[in-house]
């Protein structure tokens, strides 16, 4: 017999949804203004990324504010890649040169040698700002991109369609929406602080402006961080609503096979859960499509970051100088900051996982003793989630699942015990 997901006799017309546009009688539209993503959206809009997909009806003003949009967003692109690469190139070297100073102005031996901090720790720190200047200029070119992309207007209207299908999820989605803009908003403050300590805001020879100008790019940055934060906050928004949308259809299937169905009931049903387990498995596509950048340097951006900052934390215990323990106080947090990212990043793949093998075990719960048509037809659905189960990729380079954490781990050991080695 037929598989009910390749059946589409039976599966129910797509309604099509609007965003924009003049209104059809009877057509369900989810207003852009109550979306449940609207404060990203309108915080995006704000720094030149415009989410909201183009389309074919839109007025002529509206393409006029989508191209300001799109160009100021250019614009703060260029900015960024400049600011990102001066503080790499100017910004992390100053800092060598400023604690190689530090480090001679507290040496007490009486001798006119020049001590330096260790080869090790320069190139760190170097690595360090090149590393966050990547993210950030990778992250802020994929949104940038997104709303020109049909992949990405493809995914759009396949959330808004879960979001219509599963009511109960909107206010939980604005809630997570909120909080995560706020850590966003934090992350971004905590770090242009800590860029701030390092400042040393004194008139030298050539006035004040021109000491000034540095530390401004390296400042903007720091902010310009801001992009990977919320981009990688679109990603765990989406995912979230995967995942709450595969809970609700296993509570849906508990629901059913608590209570007896009639015939003209159970088709509908099972067209349903085939229909919208197939808008789930788009969703999880259209993730895999348009977060394969951002994801694959985040991964990265971490795994560089778990290297780095114990590396310092470890520096700062055995340094007998103020220079390496001033590194103390960034790298924990640092850490904990990548901890808390490959959590988000790893988490939400594993859960939706996770999800759907309990929807699919919840549907070969469901027993039909007088339908044996249907039961044929809902143990083929519950085989099919259960072999074709969603996976999000870092561009396909490998599953984002929780197995990861402990892979890391040891690498990062592996390199930390090695620059130890090199550092002594």
């Amino acid at each position: 017999m037929e598989s009910i997901r390749s059946d589409e006799s039976s599966a129910p017309e797509r309604i099509p949804y609007k965003t924009n546009g003049n209104q059809s009688r009877n057509v369900p539209v989810v207003e852009t203004n109550s979306f449940a993503f609207q404060p990203l959206l309108v915080c995006l809009r704000f720094f030149g990324i415009e989410l909201v997909p183009s389309s074919s009806t839109i007025e002529s003003s509206s393409k006029s504010e989508r191209y300001k949009t799109f160009t100021l967003g250019f614009i703060f692109l260029v900015l960024n890649g400049f600011c990102n690469v001066y503080a790499t190139l100017m910004s992390g070297t100053g800092i060598i040169e400023e604690f190689n100073t530090m480090l001679n102005s507290s040496s007490t031996d009486g001798t006119n040698s020049t001590i330096k901090i260790s080869t090790v720790l320069s190139w760190n720190i170097i690595i360090d700002y090149a590393n966050f200047g990547a993210l950030t200029v990778i992250a802020h070119a994929t949104l940038l991109s997104l709303s020109q992309q049909s992949k990405w207007k493809s995914l759009w209207n396949n959330i808004q369609r879960m979001h219509q299908e599963f009511k109960v999820i909107r206010k939980t989605m604005r809630h997570l929406t909120i909080i995560g803009l706020v850590l966003v908003f934090s992350e971004t403050i905590a770090i242009v602080s800590f860029a701030v300590d390092f400042f040393q805001l004194k008139p030298g020879t050539e006035g004040f402006l021109p000491t000034l100008f540095p530390h401004v790019l390296h400042l903007c940055a720091m902010v310009f961080n801001i992009y990977s934060g919320c981009g990688l906050l679109l990603f765990a928004l989406v995912g979230w609503t995967a995942l709450l949308g595969l809970r609700c259809l296993q509570q849906q299937a508990a629901t059913s096979s608590s209570r007896t169905l009639t015939a003209n009931e159970t088709v509908t049903t099972l067209a349903k859960w085939k229909s919208l387990h197939v808008l789930l498995s788009d969703v999880v596509d259209g993730m895999n499509e348009c977060f394969g950048p951002i994801l694959l340097i985040w991964i990265i951006h971490i795994f560089v970051g778990f290297i780095a900052t114990p590396y310092y934390i470890i520096n700062s215990f055995y340094s007998s100088v103020s220079t390496g323990r001033s590194l103390l106080p960034t790298s924990v947090y640092l850490m904990i900051q990548h901890t808390f990212h490959l959590l988000i990043i790893t988490g939400i793949p594993n859960a939706i996982t996770q999800q759907a093998i309990a929807f699919g075990k919840q549907l070969q719960q469901i027993e039909f003793h007088d339908l044996n048509h249907f039961q044929e037809q809902v143990n083929m659905l519950a085989t099919e989630v259960l072999i074709a189960l969603p996976r999000i990729t870092a561009m396909e380079y490998g599953d984002l699942e929780l197995s990861l954490i402990p892979t890391m781990i040891g690498t990062t050991i592996t390199y930390l015990v090695i620059l130890c080695q090199f550092d002594v």
